[in-house]
């Protein structure tokens, strides 16, 4: 059984005091009960939606043990930004956003933020949307470099339970080793191959995560993947998510972006330890015919 309020049209209340009353409280509400609200009075009801937390989300949702997590996003680009909207939309309670990096118009060919987001910062803008795609959320967002943090905005990371590295970086990898996490709190960390047609993933417990543990299951194939495209250059600085700029379209990335949520619901429905990875890449060459998942050992 379900219970939510369903609106009416409050009409005007009286202001003056009409004739025969008394000039207070009590003669105010006995005018407003005899005309009014009459009996007899029709009620004008308004129209409203169920906004309760299991309706909004009725179509589609992620698992609880995702749900429940305060989630830490570490980069706000083309990657980072769709998998934060995708869990949003499916649920997702509490998400801070962590990027010192100002949105450009060049990353509109992939990012989820649109012109008017321009020369703002990616952690602010991307928290203003997110809060409008779902009434049972709450964003908090720093707009610095993880972890260059004042003590103001490691007190707002400090308690997260997931870590979500979209940044492709080695030096948060490092950084994310040495933070001092909460018990239990699990790190995955996301990067995108060339062309976008490969998706990496690895997910540990925090007191397992190394950055030689990440780079040690993905150098080599990111190795394979550039060698691959040898013959290949990379386009001038410029527009793009990260440099250098690569190529790589806005249907791909958003389609890896959501395999890579699907692999992190995985990760949080399992709650195993130990080091896990996978790889999602294009099958047939340069022509899409699927996707396949290819699981990673240490």
């Amino acid at each position: 059984m379900q219970l939510h309020w369903q609106a009416i049209l409050v009409p005007p209340l009286t202001r003056r005091v009409p004739a025969g009353f008394r000039a207070n409280e009590v003669g105010w509400c006995e005018a407003d009960r005899r005309t009014t609200f009459a009996p007899g009075n029709r009620i004008e009801w308004v129209a409203s939606d169920n906004w309760s937390e299991a309706n909004t989300h009725a179509r589609g949702r992620f698992v609880e043990q995702l749900l429940a997590q305060k989630i830490l996003l570490i980069g706000a680009g083309a990657l980072g930004s769709t998998v934060a909207e995708t869990l949003v939309r499916g649920g997702a309670r509490h998400i801070v956003v962590c990027d010192g990096d100002t949105f450009e118009h060049g990353n509109l060919s992939r990012h989820t933020l649109t012109m008017r987001d321009e020369h703002t910062p990616k952690a602010v803008s991307l928290a203003a949307r997110l809060t409008m795609a779902s009434a049972h959320v709450r964003i908090d967002f720093v707009d610095a470099d993880f972890p260059n943090f004042t003590a103001e905005q490691h007190a707002i990371v400090s308690d997260c339970d997931l870590i979500l590295d979209c940044t492709a970086t080695n030096d948060v990898l490092s950084g994310i080793e040495a933070y001092g996490w909460v018990e239990d709190a699990y790190v995955v960390s996301m990067s995108f191959g060339w062309h976008l047609h490969r998706l990496y993933v690895v997910g540990a417990p925090a007191r397992e995560f190394t950055r030689s543990a990440v780079t040690g299951l993905l150098d080599p194939l990111v190795q394979e993947d550039l060698a691959n495209h040898e013959t290949q250059y990379l386009l001038r600085e410029g527009p793009g998510c990260w440099h250098p700029v690569f190529p790589g379209r806005a249907d791909d990335a958003w389609m890896m972006a959501a395999l890579g949520v699907k692999e992190l619901e995985r990760l949080a429905e399992q709650g195993s330890g130990g080091v896990q990875g996978a790889m999602y890449r294009w099958t047939g060459g340069d022509g899409f015919e699927g996707v396949s998942r290819q699981v990673l050992t240490p």
